[in-house]
């Protein structure tokens, strides 16, 4: 069997992800064809008679793909877009004026957004494209009609490409909001900043409007935000003293992506042994890349890492990622195996245990994770939960100390999230674990003991998650909402009736009908 070692995992994982790529551009370059239809059936030309006028509403992946993808991406989308309609509707001049509107825009939305990265958004960037389009339009209209007096229409077709900018940039921003909670589109690293410009200036705001009325939110959160806003970097952890009583200790990291922006700019961490903590934070925050710092699937450019007391390095590496266990978000990505049974025997295997060693193992937790009805069963037979639980058990036949599950509920079933939830809080109670979750999901939120909000690459908050639920600022900004049974809670106390704040619904059944 192939070496079973986080690095073949991380080597798999970024196969995945160059998968998901390309499954993205695909989907663009189709969509993108669908709306060039479209807007070959609008009776654009009726209204405005200009030779080129057009709407542009391929616009709208492209600029999607600028925002979740890069420049590279977005031309592929282009010229797969262009060749589609030009397939379809096979003429020269159909080439033409689908490639050099959608080029236009292209080159002058990407080059604004290289140049003006911090400063521009997705309208700002929507306009520019939008009139860059149509003079991509024109251009094609000059050399189908071979005459120079085309252009003075050039006038009027910036003017309608600013105004169309400003619609397919509003729609833009909705779109990738959407997109954003799915699954394929959560690892991606947003481009483009897709607020109105007044984001942080409201969360601050928000944030000293709750702590003025005696909110939850600390002076931390709100300190953060403020050094965000200013261009800092500032982190509620920077003055985390290393203690060797600490499962994970990360001191001013630094770190980016090939050929991205920095993510990390002097980020601190400090997790106490035996602790839950809950990391969240809105897509592309740099959640799931500081989790995979901790056992070397990323590499920092400048900073301290340790582990159980032992600093990451090169000498290091092998002996942290014994001691650290690391769920993905698909659980396709570790299974390797044919049965399950081989499946969570893999690791043991490339560790060399001895065979009696590993039947007991694997038979112990065959019971304690309820996977023994599917041993000799192919992992792709399993349904999202399944694998899941599959998954943990290859993971806790190893023995780590540290459990990282990145978004590992996201793909899951209601049904399968509670069982995960529950299988992570027997794993908190027997004190032997120190747990780092990536999530979204409220109620595993809530199990936790500490939630750590990771935003445009710094901590801006470090709280407990009664604090965080009742801070409907930061609620969301992290795009999340209380369980049900609390929102319940509290729209009853706002109405005047007299319940606790819980989640628990027996609790709260009981508060209302006291027996």
């Amino acid at each position: 069997m192939p070496s079973y070692n986080n690095t073949k995992r991380a080597a798999v994982s970024q196969q995945s992800e160059a998968l998901k790529k390309a499954v993205v551009i695909a989907i663009f370059s189709a969509v993108a064809v669908v709306l060039g239809f479209v807007e070959a059936m609008l009776p654009v030309q009726t209204i405005l008679p200009i030779p080129g006028a057009k709407l542009g509403l391929a616009n709208v992946m492209i600029l999607a793909c600028l925002y979740f993808l890069n420049g590279r991406d977005a031309l592929t989308l282009v010229i797969l877009k262009t060749l589609l309609m030009t397939l379809m509707l096979g003429t020269f001049s159909a080439f033409l004026f689908s490639f050099l509107g959608s080029l236009f825009s292209f080159m002058v939305m990407y080059a604004i957004l290289k140049i003006g990265r911090d400063n521009v958004s997705l309208i700002g960037i929507s306009v520019v494209g939008g009139a860059a389009h149509n003079a991509g339009q024109l251009t094609a209209a000059y050399i189908v009609f071979g005459t120079a007096n085309i252009f003075y229409y050039l006038p009027v077709l910036l003017i309608t490409g600013v105004v169309t900018g400003i619609f397919i940039g509003i729609a833009v921003k909705y779109i990738v909001a959407a997109l954003a909670k799915l699954p394929l589109f959560d690892s991606l690293v947003p481009q483009i900043d897709a607020s109105d410009g007044r984001g942080n200036e409201a969360e601050i705001n928000a944030a000293h409007a709750r702590s003025r009325a005696g909110g939850s939110v600390s002076a931390n959160v709100v300190g953060a935000l403020h050094a965000k806003s200013d261009g800092g970097a500032a982190s509620v952890s920077d003055t985390a003293v290393f203690s060797h009583e600490d499962a994970v200790f990360m001191e001013n990291i630094h770190f980016q992506h090939s050929n991205g922006p920095a993510l990390f700019d002097g980020i601190s961490l400090q997790v106490p042994r035996g602790q839950w903590v809950s990391v969240i934070g809105p897509n592309g925050s740099g959640k799931s890349t500081l989790l995979k710092l901790i056992n070397g699937l990323f590499t920092p450019h400048k900073g301290n890492i340790y582990v159980n007391g032992k600093q990451l390095n090169e000498e290091s590496i092998a002996e942290i990622r014994r001691r650290v266990g690391f769920l993905f978000q698909n659980p396709d990505n570790q299974f390797f195996a044919t049965t399950v049974r081989d499946d969570i025997a893999f690791g043991m295997e490339n560790r060399q245990m001895p065979l009696a060693e590993m039947e007991r193992r694997l038979e112990r937790a065959a019971d304690e994770y309820q996977v023994r009805e599917w041993l000799d069963r192919h992992p792709a037979e399993l349904s999202g939960g399944q694998k899941q639980r599959v998954a943990i058990a290859g993971m806790m036949v190893l023995n780590p100390d540290i459990l990282i599950f990145d978004e590992a509920t996201s793909m899951l079933d209601e049904r399968s999230k509670r069982q995960l939830t529950a299988q992570l809080k027997s794993l908190h109670a027997s004190n032997r674990y120190t747990i780092l979750s990536v999530t979204h999901d409220a109620e595993e939120i809530l199990a936790s003991d500490r939630v750590i909000v990771v935003k445009d690459g710094v901590i801006a908050g470090d709280l407990t998650p009664t604090e965080l639920f009742a801070d409907e600022a930061l609620m969301k900004a992290c795009r999340l909402q209380a369980p049900f049974t609390l929102q319940l809670a509290k729209a009853l106390q706002t109405n005047g009736i007299d319940v606790p704040d819980t989640n628990d619904e027996r609790e709260l059944v009981n508060a209302l009908w006291p027996s």
